[in-house]
């Protein structure tokens, strides 16, 4: 292999589709290897981000992301890792997202948003990482739908 190029994959399942802060997202990490693997962890991380204002470097202009939430879960340690499933849980917080606007205010905001005035709704991450020393990591990442 080169560099860890087919190594294997890995796919993250999670229980239900929609979810909403303070739940707890319970799932499986299924990990499919080509041959066994020393790795020194196997990792699932819960994030949620924001665009907020642009920032300009030189002659562009990029739009910021600001990470409100991370939170790091080991579910296994350093091993020689074959194809298996990891179960898990992981809670969302409970800090609840600024009040929705209705009406003339919500559309002023939406605009607001639009021209990056304002930070943008939270997006939810999952990413699952095994960390195989000296190789390309296998890693997934899904978004979840936090309403």
């Amino acid at each position: 292999m080169v560099f860890g190029i087919g190594e294997g994959r890995m796919d993250i399942v999670v229980d239900k589709v929609n979810y909403s802060l303070g739940d707890t997202v319970r799932g499986t990490v299924k990990l499919e290897l080509s041959s066994p693997k020393k790795a020194n962890a196997l990792r699932l991380e819960l994030w949620g981000e924001r665009e907020g204002g642009y920032k300009k470097v030189r002659s562009t202009t990029t739009r910021q992301k600001e990470i409100v939430h991370k939170f790091t879960l080991n579910l296994d340690g350093e091993k020689e890792y074959r194809g298996q499933e990891y179960p898990f849980e992981i809670a969302l917080p409970k800090t609840p997202e600024p009040q929705k606007l209705e009406g003339a205010a919500a559309t002023v905001v939406g605009v607001a948003q639009s021209l990056g005035l304002t930070p943008s709704p939270i997006r939810w991450y999952l990413k699952a990482s095994l960390d195989i020393p000296m190789s390309i990591d296998i890693n997934r990442t899904v978004q979840l739908n936090v309403v």
